[in-house]
């Protein structure tokens, strides 16, 4: 870990989550430091702290961008595979989500250099099990023998087109929900059916407006999918750090008759948090006929 530091000039969480997902990867594949067949593309939101990350994988296996075998990809995920050059052996880690999730809110509170040197050793001292993604959610180990696996966001998708399903929510490989309910209702039997399952799934949906996007960012998904998706969801989206996919960007979603506004949109404006979106559409849910 000292090695890294002194590589890097200071310490902390994502660069250490750097260093653990380097020795994952020398130890899967039975390699040691500096094996020149040693191979790692790392993928993340290339942005501090996050980018940290890439000095941790450097330090621990010698991959680096001036010798050509370290690469990285633009991703919301955060992950990284590693191959041998002279065979098709390969194993690919993702950062567990709760732990992104935990030093999210963590670093929102600006912590000390001191805290945040910390939060690095706390990180450090971790299982392997508790750091990266456990058999529930990748198949028998928190490693996985493929370069991309599945994403939740293309399993959600693709039930969603060959289906007549408004919403699918899938996580882990799997679809946890499905309706072909249309309208904010969908979501909101969801949240009451799945509950906390919502966070960090994916869901897929047809019609993403202000009032949807409200309801992800309140339940913490991860990834949505729209085929249609107005300018006012996007930017909730976009300000719950929410990654989105989309066929069509809109102004507005209006109601049915194309003559006003949705009235669920109506309902939502001017919420100032996720939380408050949500009361509100529950209880006007009851009324509204879209």
């Amino acid at each position: 870990m000292h090695t890294a530091i002194d590589l890097h000039g200071h310490f902390g969480p994502f660069l250490a989550l750097g260093v653990r997902m380097g020795l994952v990867g020398l130890r899967e594949l039975g390699v040691k430091k500096g094996d020149t067949r040693l191979h790692a593309t790392v993928v993340l939101k290339y942005v501090a702290p996050i980018s940290c990350i890439l000095d941790g994988v450097q330090t621990t296996t010698k991959c680096t961008v001036g010798n050509t075998r370290l690469t990285w990809k633009e991703s919301e995920r955060i992950g990284a595979t590693f191959q041998l050059s002279d065979s098709r052996r390969r194993v690919t880690v993702w950062v567990n989500p709760e732990v992104l999730e935990e030093l999210k809110h963590k670093l929102a509170r600006k912590p000390s250099d001191k805290a945040t040197r910390q939060l690095g050793w706390d990180i450090a001292s971790r299982t392997d099990a508790e750091l990266f993604l456990s058999g529930k959610e990748s198949g028998n180990s928190y490693t996985q023998e493929s370069e991309h696996p599945l994403r939740d966001l293309d399993i959600a998708k693709d039930r969603l087109r060959k289906s007549d399903n408004a919403l699918v929510v899938a996580k882990h490989g799997q679809v946890l929900f499905e309706t072909s309910a249309s309208g904010i209702r969908g979501l909101l039997t969801a949240l009451e059916r799945i509950g906390k399952d919502m966070k960090n799934s994916a869901v897929a949906d047809r019609i993403v407006g202000e009032a949807a996007a409200q309801l992800c960012a309140y339940s913490h998904v991860r990834e949505v999918y729209a085929v249609t998706l107005s300018q006012c969801g996007k930017n909730v989206l976009e300000n719950n750090h929410i990654n989105h996919e989309y066929e069509n960007l809109v102004p507005h979603i209006l109601n049915m008759k194309k003559t006003d506004l949705c009235p669920f949109e109506k309902i939502v404006a001017g919420s100032k948090t996720p939380k408050e979106a949500y009361e509100r559409l529950k209880e006007g849910a009851m009324t509204v006929s879209r």
